[in-house]
Parts: C-alpha cells; structure tokens; sequence
C-alpha cells in the first residue's frame, strides 16, 4: 500500500470530522471541566490557558487533544500560534481538534491560518484551509483563489465546502482532482448533494470505488453556487 493509500484510509476513519469541527465540542472533557468551569482560588485564566499551552506538548495524544478543545473553548488569542503548531501534529485527533479550536477563536485566527496555507505538509495546509472556511473572514478569500489557481489540491480539499458554495465553473475540475488525491466520505458526501451535476459524478463515482454508501443530506451541506444567490 503506497502512502496516498495510507492517507485516504487514515482519514477515512474519521469522517465525517473534516467538514464539522464545531461537532468536536459536543464531548465534554476532563480538562474543560477543570480549566474552563471551575474557578480555582488564586488560579486565573492566564495560568489555566498556559497550563494548557504546556499540556499541547504532552506525550499522551489524549492530553493533547483534551487541551486544544479546552483552548477553543476559552478561546484566549495567545493560544493561537501553539494552536497552528498543533497542526502539525502526529496524530490526526489532534490535529482535528487544534483547527477546530481555532475555528472557535474566530477571525484572530485568520491570518495566521493564511500564512500556513503555505505549509509544505499537505494536511496542514487541508486542515488550515478547512478552518479558514468554517470561519468565513473575506481575506481568506483572496488566498484560497489563489491556491485554486495554483491547483493546491490539499488546499482546495479543506476548503472544498468554500468553492461549491463559490459555484465558479473553472473549480469543477481541480475539485475533482481534489477529491480524487485526498477525497474522503465526507467529501464525496457534499459534491453528491450541492446539486451540481459534474460533482454530483465525481462524488458518486469515487463512493462506489471505495465500496460505501452515502445518504441524502437534507440539503444541509454547501450548495452549489449559494454565495451569489
């Protein structure tokens, strides 16, 4: 098995986390409880966010995961930079959980998440780009274009929700290129319901060579063109 298989699969587990990191913060964790809800006497919110910072180094992945979804949650802007580091991360849960907390810290999180579009690893431009268009600042705009121009198509695969609602004709085919390289369930989810009928293909073709099943959406994921509309 080559690496892109290895890839493909990796994320496949994990659907459909991609697109929903808001969903991450349904589960309620241990460290939130502790650093988040529960003053402690003499304890302020600067010593828990950088208790938390440390705990992102941690060599339990749990711990680390735990903690980036406390700092989304406090949402204090000196996490941002260890949270971008944590995008980086080995283990694909934390990395989930770093873009998702940087998504809840909102629009100070925008430009350095543009800044690590230019990443040299693939998923942490994917992730980088995903968190750019949950959070749907316009100077993203001009950035994701341009990595839709350079044809980056781990770019264009975190922000693939973005180009759909766009609804531009030329990102038909560099989409399906995207969702070809590094498409997961999720992904082939959201071309086969955005009511556009080339990505309708593509989304229905790539389900059946990877064997799995998607449903009806409800009209809940991104449609094709509804920015302009």
């Amino acid at each position: 098995m080559d690496n892109k298989e290895i890839k493909v699969n990796k994320r496949m587990v994990f659907d459909p986390a991609l697109r929903r990191f808001r969903a991450i913060f349904t589960r309620v964790t241990i460290i939130s409880l502790i650093c988040c809800f529960v003053p402690v006497a003499g304890y302020s919110q600067t010593d828990r966010v950088d208790e938390l910072i440390q705990k992102l180094k941690d060599k339990n992945s749990g711990v680390r995961w735990e903690a980036a979804e406390a700092l989304g949650e406090i949402k204090d802007i000196r996490a941002i930079k260890p949270l971008i580091l944590a995008l980086k991360d080995e283990y694909l849960g934390v990395q989930m959980s770093a873009a998702g907390a940087l998504v809840m810290i909102g629009t100070p999180a925008v430009e350095p998440l543009i800044t690590t579009l230019k990443d040299k690893n693939s998923d942490v431009r994917m992730f980088a780009a995903e968190a750019l268009g949950e959070i749907k600042d316009t100077r993203a705009v001009k950035p994701l274009l341009a990595a839709l121009k350079a044809k980056d198509l781990a770019v264009v695969t975190g922000a693939h929700s973005f180009f759909i609602r766009r609804g531009e004709q030329k990102s038909i085919p560099i989409l399906i290129d995207a969702l070809n390289e590094y498409g997961n369930k999720e992904m082939a989810a959201d071309f086969s319901n955005c009511g556009n009928s080339q990505l309708k293909k593509a989304g229905r073709a790539w389900t059946k060579e990877h064997d799995c099943t998607i449903e009806s959406d409800g009209g809940g994921g991104p449609q094709w063109g509804s920015k302009n509309r």
